[in-house]
């Protein structure tokens, strides 16, 4: 209020409206969907040598009449495992080395030995490399001036390979394994004789 003598208030109001949200209620506001997070991978299928595994995501909010589905696909697959061997890598593990055998002669004979594969390689490991049998010539034809045994002979003799054997068995069904075969010397070079050419295994 004016204090006394002075003038009054100009008239205003002391309040206003104004209008909002003018447009038609029948107008829709288009609403697109969204997915949601991808659920967390699920557990691989094969725990060595290759598998599957997924994961799922679902929809947060759907679209509504005008809007868009959301894009991509709800399950998602990947290969996992792929590089795990399904044993472990072991290394070839041979034998110690059997007793000589006696000669075979009493004259430019042959002894011979043999060993065991104790374990077959696996895996990455290492594969077997070494003989598994040896040969070599016992009681050689006598130095001069000794005196030579009636089993011994004078003539020259050229070294004499045996036959292969039968290829063995593959260790393993699957996965990359070996075979072996071997041959004997049947008769050692004397006097003067050609010596063995070729492998024994």
């Amino acid at each position: 209020w004016p204090e006394p003598g002075g003038a009054m208030c100009e008239l205003k109001w002391r309040e206003e409206v104004v209008p909002c949200n003018t447009q038609s209620c029948d107008i829709e506001v288009c609403q697109n969907g969204e997915w949601d997070e991808w659920a967390p991978w699920s557990t691989c299928s094969a725990s060595c040598e290759g598998g599957l595994r997924f994961r799922h995501r679902t929809v947060a909010h759907e679209a509504n009449e005008c809007g868009e589905p959301p894009d991509g696909p709800t399950r998602d697959t990947e290969s996992c495992n792929r590089g795990a061997p399904c044993e472990a890598d072991i290394d070839c593990l041979l034998a110690d080395w059997k007793e000589w055998s006696a000669c075979s002669r009493t004259c430019d004979g042959m002894t011979s030995r043999s060993r065991d594969i104790h374990q077959h390689g696996r895996g990455q490991g290492k594969w077997c490399d070494g003989n598994t049998k040896e040969s070599e010539p016992c009681n050689p034809n006598p130095a001069i001036g000794e005196v030579e045994p009636a089993a011994c002979s004078t003539a020259t003799a050229d070294c004499l390979l045996g036959e292969w054997e039968q290829w063995s068995d593959c260790e393993v069904t699957c996965g990359s394994g070996q075979i072996r075969r071997e041959r004997e010397i049947k008769q050692v070079a004397a006097r003067g004789g050609l010596g063995c050419e070729g492998k024994l295994l």
